[in-house]
């Protein structure tokens, strides 16, 4: 009898900290979080590295119908080189621009010139600064509030045609809208 309740007892103990552990995860891994935690199974998450990226990310911007909201450390605009992949993209922005759709853009201004923030604010660019005193690190895009794209690449020269990078494009309206929330924090804030 005593052996049986002892049992009881460990099980019913096993089963609180696994209830506890699934109801709470999200405070568990992130106390501090303001985004809730998402199960990708109905959705789709695909790497994408190296130079798939200029190919993928132009195509995705050009598909946009809706809204193009970007986060990004360094950009870069080549007047000398007009079909750079890194213009390319550029360009996709401003034609995306002129069909209607929402283009803005956060970048920071360390690496970021005032040549490129001027060609793309001339060409009708919603773009702004980060403040001085934050280091805008992030490279985020999201295009329609569905697809996001985040990862390591910057829009220069060497992070899209050189160098080794990695990110993750993410098709989920979920997902898009919480890195929506925080893009619209970001620019409200500016």
């Amino acid at each position: 009898m005593l052996k049986r309740f002892f049992i009881a007892f460990i099980f019913g103990i096993f089963l609180g900290i696994l209830i506890s552990v699934i109801i709470f995860r999200s405070l568990l891994i992130c106390p501090i979080c303001k985004y809730e935690p998402v199960s990708l199974s109905e959705d789709q998450a695909l790497p994408l590295t190296d130079q798939q990226y200029f190919y993928t990310v132009n195509n995705l911007l050009l598909s946009a119908n809706k809204s193009v909201h970007i986060i990004m450390f360094e950009i870069k605009y080549y007047p000398d080189y007009p079909e750079s992949n890194e213009n390319r993209i550029l360009e996709a922005l401003i034609e995306v621009k002129r069909r209607g759709v929402d283009v803005k853009i956060v970048t920071d201004e360390y690496l970021t010139d005032h040549e490129t923030f001027n060609y793309l604010k001339s060409n009708g660019l919603d773009i702004k600064f980060d403040s001085p005193n934050r280091t805008t690190h992030s490279k985020i895009i999201i295009i329609d509030g569905k697809v996001v794209v985040v990862g390591s690449t910057n829009w220069s020269y060497y992070a899209i045609d050189k160098n080794r990078e990695v990110n993750v494009i993410i098709y989920s309206e979920h997902v898009a809208q919480q890195f929506e929330k925080y893009f619209e924090e970001v620019w409200q804030n500016l």
